[in-house]
Order: structure tokens, then C-alpha cells, then sequence
């Protein structure tokens, strides 16, 4: 039962999580539907739709993957030989030994692991309009 647990989140935690990712990607989306809606000459369409809920996978992805990075460093520390002290002591030395990069190690699998958000997003979006 204790290796089960390990990296499980805390049902408060995983609702909080996915608030703060569907605040972006709600926010991305409405304003991405607006700005492609304008360029579409004032009509919505179902590509107005995909390329506005690809646009806010690929911001949600982009903004929280370095939270990500920071959680799994955190937790793939062993209990008796921590490497890093908190949160904060993990970015900045990930910052500092691998610059900024470092925070956006597997965004490829972020961005791909975002395509099914984005047909979700385009499949309610399309029902409520």
C-alpha cells in the first residue's frame, strides 16, 4: 500500500491543479476563439475551434510545465538523500546548473499529452455554440 502512495496526490491538490490548468486553458481559449473568429472574417467554424483549443493547450502546456519539472525532481528524491531543500531551491538550481531549459525538459510530451484537452475543448465548445 506505501509504494502506492508515493507521488499520489491529495484529492485537494489534484482539484487545485485542475483548476489552475483549466483557468488558462478556458482563458486561452476564449481569447483565441475571439482573436481566429475576428481573422475568420466574423464567423466561428469548426477551425476556428481547433486552432483556438490547440492555441490553449499549447499555452497551458507551455506556462505549467516547469511546475511539473519542479514536482517530479521533488518527488523522485529519495527520503534519505534529498537533493533539494523545497520548491524554490529546486528552481533556482535547476535554473542555474541548467538555465531555463531545464524547466521545459519534456514539453514535447507535454504538447502531445495536451492533444486530447484540445478535442475535448473543441467538442464542448461546439455543443455550446
Amino acid at each position: 500500500m506505501f509504494t502506492l502512495s508515493i507521488g499520489a496526490a491529495h484529492p485537494v491538490q489534484r482539484t487545485h491543479r485542475q483548476l489552475f490548468h483549466r483557468a488558462i486553458a478556458f482563458f486561452t481559449y476564449g481569447n483565441s476563439k475571439k482573436f481566429y473568429t475576428e481573422l475568420n472574417n466574423g464567423k466561428e467554424s469548426p477551425v476556428v475551434h481547433l486552432v483556438s483549443a490547440a492555441s490553449a493547450g499549447i499555452v497551458t502546456a507551455t506556462a505549467t510545465n516547469p511546475i511539473w519539472v519542479v514536482k517530479t525532481r521533488l518527488q523522485l528524491q529519495s527520503a534519505g538523500q534529498k537533493i533539494y531543500k523545497n520548491s524554490l531551491d529546486c528552481t533556482l538550481r535547476i535554473i542555474k546548473e541548467e538555465g531555463i531549459k531545464g524547466l521545459y525538459k519534456g514539453m514535447s510530451a507535454s504538447y502531445l499529452g495536451r492533444s486530447r484537452t484540445t478535442l475535448v475543448i473543441m467538442k464542448f465548445a461546439a455543443k455550446t455554440n
